[in-house]
């Protein structure tokens, strides 16, 4: 990136440097600290925290995002901290980031800058980073625009700010005598009144506008929200300028020079003199590995609007041509795809599929969602749509994950295994929305799919997922024959590791059957599947349990609950709990419900009006059934049959089967009251 140390650049932002120079000191300490600096686009966040990096001595860890959509996950970090890779887990990630840190000599600061272009796996590393700062010395600072990134962005900064994680600088615009300083400043001379006050009002007090408009001489005009560029003067000061600046206009990178001659004609000395012009001219910046690129992101983004659309398109796929060989999936798939190109659709894949293995499914849904609009031919499209389903599963939203699934089995021409695939697929989705009926004929029509063809994995996953669908429907007979079946076709493929797993997802389904019936035998099950998935998981990432063993423990815990083994339901809320918590999964709607009813159970009626008050404002709780259960089963303790009564009307009974049949005990029980 440029470093721009010019000190008459940095106006009016004496308090805002004293604080975070201040902040410096402290970590040097032992007392860190982090902090958000937010300003519009040009604001001036760039410069603030240059000026306080010149401070600073020895290495400053700085990293940003870039302006791809979907985000390309984890970037500003994989900027920012050396050696950091994104692990299989968002968790993992979240870790292997916090312990690079400390291995860094301090006190340290880390900038992570421009996270309104980032994914939700940043945003969640930025709240943990932030959490350990205090007692580190680690000066931390983000910067965003204020109105703009994503959800988790927005949650991440603004739950540091209230539970005092972190300080927030909001940068104001300058007044008028700042920018009369900025532009005297870059214009080397005194401007009239007229053209100041003009710069003024056209800039509205921003720093980067201001300076475009006083470095522009003439050849540049702005309006408030966007900037217009008018290069008949640039190109008559630097012949050949609109023609490369067109070119590069699509590039969210600074670009290497092999590159920038390839687009532009080859290796050149008028190229080279066109260069030195515009990074004379304050339009492109040459960073120290010799590459190029915008001074502001701005000003490419507004020559790149001002083209026509089939000009946007032309340098749109020239560039992407140009840089495919160095393969940036997140980049191509967003380049091809402006240029209405269908090879965006196989980039968009690749893209998600490196999402996807970083747990980035929210940036992988949204590049396949690409990759199905675009892909040239039926079988790319299916597969994008299975990929689909799977991330939107991952996601739990389970009925688009169906939807998803069935749109790809729409799609004629798949081999008889992902046929198969496909419906087990929308059966599993459609089980966790709640239609039963949509599951059972998908896992029908899975096992015609593959009927008469040879053992495989597919068979004895769908073999396990009958298993599933028994312990779900409490079908005892049917879930002693399909366990025994699941394990035959696995045990056929002559791959020990293969037969392994598959027991041992049969045996998480018999676990949930046990607790349903009351056998404490189910936790016998519990701790032989939860040593086998704790021996799967990679020790690269300090050993941390994989989702797998957060679903796990959840539906041990909740049929504790509803089986009355209170002791084990202590212990596994504690570990459940804090399994969550490290992964980072947002599956506390399907967890607190029955937190909510063993504290009933137990006559903790205070401790489950504390636990169920959230829950109640939260649209997206998924076991509200048993919620509702419980909070009815409080009130006919207390007398309150009215408000049972009104409990158990309000309830949604079709979630699940447990639910429902938690449901008719509870409206059993105030019939007989």
């Amino acid at each position: 990136m440029a470093m721009l140390s010019s000190a008459a650049e940095l106006l009016e932002r004496e308090q805002e440097l004293a604080e975070l120079t201040q902040a410096w000191r402290l970590a040097g300490e032992g007392t860190g600290s982090s902090w958000l600096i937010c300003a519009e686009a040009g604001g001036g966040k760039t410069r603030l925290v240059q000026a306080l990096a010149a401070q600073v001595p020895g290495k400053v860890y700085w990293g940003g995002a870039e302006p791809v959509a979907p985000a390309e996950p984890y970037l500003a970090l994989i900027n920012a901290i050396p050696e950091f890779s994104p692990a299989p887990t968002r968790a993992g990630s979240v870790l292997g980031a916090v312990s690079l840190l400390k291995a860094l000599p301090s006190p340290l600061l880390l900038v992570l800058e421009d996270l309104h272009f980032a994914d939700e796996g940043t945003a969640a590393a930025l709240f943990r980073l932030a959490a350990e700062t205090a007692d580190r010395p680690w000066l931390i600072v983000a910067t965003f625009r204020p109105t703009e990134g994503s959800a988790a962005l927005y949650a991440a900064s603004t739950e540091l700010v209230g539970q005092g994680l972190a300080r927030r600088l909001d940068l104001q615009p300058l007044g008028f005598e700042g920018v009369r300083r900025l532009a005297e400043t870059v214009r080397g001379d005194r401007i009239d009144a007229e053209e100041l006050s003009a710069i003024f009002s056209d800039s509205g007090g921003n720093p980067w506008f201001a300076q475009a408009l006083a470095r522009g001489g003439g050849a540049m005009t702005a309006a408030r929200d966007r900037l217009l560029l008018r290069l008949d003067g640039v190109e008559q000061a630097i012949p050949g300028a609109n023609a490369v600046l067109a070119t590069l206009s699509p590039a969210t990178r600074f670009l290497s020079y092999e590159v920038i001659s390839a687009l532009c004609g080859g290796d050149r000395p008028v190229l080279r003199y066109t260069l030195r012009e515009l990074r004379t001219a304050g339009i492109l910046v040459e960073d120290g590995a010799g590459c190029w690129g915008f001074r502001h992101e701005l000003l490419r983004r507004s020559l790149l609007d001002a083209m026509i659309e089939i000009d946007q398109r032309e340098a749109q796929r020239v560039l992407a041509e140009a840089v495919e060989p160095e393969g940036h999936a997140a980049e191509l798939a967003m380049l091809f795809a402006a240029a209405r190109d269908p090879r965006a659709a196989a980039w968009a894949i690749k893209a998600a599929i490196q999402a996807g293995a970083v747990d980035a499914h929210v940036e992988a849904l949204a590049q396949l969602e690409r990759a199905v609009t675009f892909a040239p031919t039926p079988e790319l499209k299916r597969r994008a749509l299975h990929l689909a389903s799977n991330s939107a599963h991952a996601l739990g939203r389970f009925a688009e994950s169906q939807r998803l699934a069935e749109a790809a089995l729409a799609i004629p021409g798949a081999e008889p295994e992902a046929i198969s695939g496909l419906h087990q697929r929308a059966a599993d989705a459609a089980w966790l929305a709640g239609d039963g009926v949509a599951a059972a004929r998908h896992m029908d029509a899975a096992e015609r799919a593959i009927e008469g063809r040879p053992p495989s994995f597919q068979g004895a996953y769908l073999a396990t997922g009958r298993v599933l669908q028994a312990a779900v429907m409490m079908d005892a007979a049917m879930l002693s024959a399909s366990a025994e079946r699941a394990v035959s076709i696995a045990a056929q493929l002559g791959d020990p590791a293969v037969t392994t797993r598959i027991e041992a997802e049969v045996n998480a389904y018999l676990m949930v059957s046990l607790l349903d019936a009351g056998d404490p035998a189910a936790f016998a099950l519990l701790d032989s599947v939860d040593g086998y998935i704790t021996d799967q998981t990679d020790p690269t990432y300090g050993g941390d349990p994989r989702s797998e063993i957060a679903t796990l423990l959840m539906n041990a815990h909740n049929g504790a609950v509803v089986s009355l083994f209170s002791d084990r339901a202590v212990m596994l809320a504690e570990r459940t709990e804090t399994t969550l918590h490290r992964l980072e999964l947002g599956w506390g709607n399907r967890f607190e419900p029955y937190r909510v009813l063993d504290a009933v159970q137990r006559g903790q009626y205070q401790a489950a009006s504390r636990l169920a008050e959230p829950l109640l404002l939260r649209p997206d709780t998924e076991g509200r059934d048993v919620l509702y259960c419980a909070l009815a089963i409080r009130e006919m303790r207390a007398g309150s049959l009215a408000e049972a009564h009104g409990l158990l009307a309000g309830a949604t009974a079709g979630a699940t089967v447990r639910g429902r049949a938690l449901l008719r005990l509870a409206v059993l029980e105030l019939m007989l009251l």
